[in-house]
């Protein structure tokens, strides 16, 4: 953990804020704002972050397979032998009003999954099979290293601590006798890179009790306390922490008890951190944002986020909803760890997709 003691008056604080804040709404990047300020880059990240994060409202697809072209595709109406149907098949590559190049990033970003045969293929397949293809095939292609500094011949995508300007943290409830999962993510600037910072999945059995309210807040914190030992940047005034780049939690809303006990207890031991209901947005809006951003190159792992690997790789669709795309749920894999991680980039996925049409 990095750690900075400064004694700096309060309106030297305010000062900066106030600069970064007017920088940020003239169009400035993080990089360009702390370059013409001389603030720190990763003070300049959480506080820009804050002044550029809006609420969404999350986008509600769950009538998407009434529509009129879903009804249209269906097996059942195409092969009807009563219908005079004339077919016609096209795929993306067939408009001739698409840049190439947008045609090309978004194979890259669908290829091996089920929406590049549905989207740029024009071929309306049922899901089947692993939802994270590309990354279940061979994660150690998203595997990277957080350092201090960048490191001779590496084997694998290297950040600087310093780059990783937001770290929030995803928690999903599980019953007594099943499992909790944590999953920390963090963010390099302007939403370009995101990354699976660390994971744990806490299990009944592992704990040889049942975990009730106090050893959860307790598993919880320590858990929040490790990602901030290995990953956080913090700056301090005396006992005042002016910027950390951990700074936010989002908890399953379907457990107001739980989640009323864990944000006394974060905000006792992390004053600075805000704790937030999530706000459970489409689970396939959530795939759908994941797999672009895998697709895109924009997706990493660490080596501390083995539950959130496995979890991904295991991930596969429900074969016996016929009706809709689902993911199955039955309690073979660990859909706890997904859902632990989606909480933390839901609110920003209309940022993470735009984001990724832009590289």
């Amino acid at each position: 953990m990095e750690e900075e003691t400064i004694d700096l008056p309060a309106d030297n604080i305010e000062d900066k804020k106030e600069k970064i804040r007017k920088l940020v709404e003239e169009g400035y990047t993080n990089r360009e704002i702390a370059d013409q300020t001389g603030i720190p880059f990763g003070t300049v990240g959480y506080h820009a972050a804050r002044f550029r994060k809006k609420e969404k409202e999350p986008v509600d697809n769950s009538d998407r397979h009434l529509c009129k072209t879903c009804k249209f595709r269906s097996k059942e109406f195409l092969d009807n032998d009563e219908l005079d149907i004339y077919l016609q098949r096209y795929t993306i590559f067939d408009n001739p009003f698409l840049p190439q190049e947008f045609v090309e990033q978004l194979c890259k970003e669908y290829e091996g999954t089920i929406y590049y045969d549905r989207l740029i293929l024009g071929l309306w397949k049922r899901a089947e099979g692993a939802i994270y293809k590309r990354f279940a095939d061979d994660p150690e292609k998203f595997r990277c290293e957080v350092l201090e500094g960048p490191a001779d011949n590496p084997e694998h995508k290297q950040f600087r601590k310093n780059d990783i300007v937001s770290i929030e943290i995803g928690l999903d409830f599980g019953g007594n006798q099943s499992g909790h999962s944590f999953v920390a993510r963090g963010y390099t600037d302007d939403y370009r890179d995101v990354i699976g910072i660390m994971s744990k999945r806490v299990m009944a059995k592992d704990q040889g009790e049942d975990i009730d309210s106090n050893m959860l807040d307790q598993l919880f914190c320590d858990f929040v306390q490790e990602v901030i030992d290995k990953y956080g940047v913090i700056v301090k005034h005396g006992d005042y922490v002016e910027y950390c780049n951990v700074e936010s939690v989002y908890y399953d809303n379907a457990e107001t008890v739980l989640g009323n006990s864990i944000r006394n207890a974060v905000e006792k031991r992390f004053p600075w951190i805000i704790v937030r209901k999530a706000k459970k947005a489409s689970i396939i809006d959530r795939i759908r944002c994941t797999v672009r951003l895998m697709g895109a190159g924009r997706f990493w792992i660490t080596e501390d986020c083995k539950s959130l690997q496995t979890a991904l790789s295991d991930a596969v669709w429900n074969k016996d909803v016929k009706d809709k795309d689902e993911r199955l749920d039955d309690g073979s894999t660990d859909i706890d760890s997904l859902d632990a991680f989606e909480y933390t980039i839901e609110r920003d996925m209309r940022d993470l997709i735009e984001e990724v049409e832009n590289v």
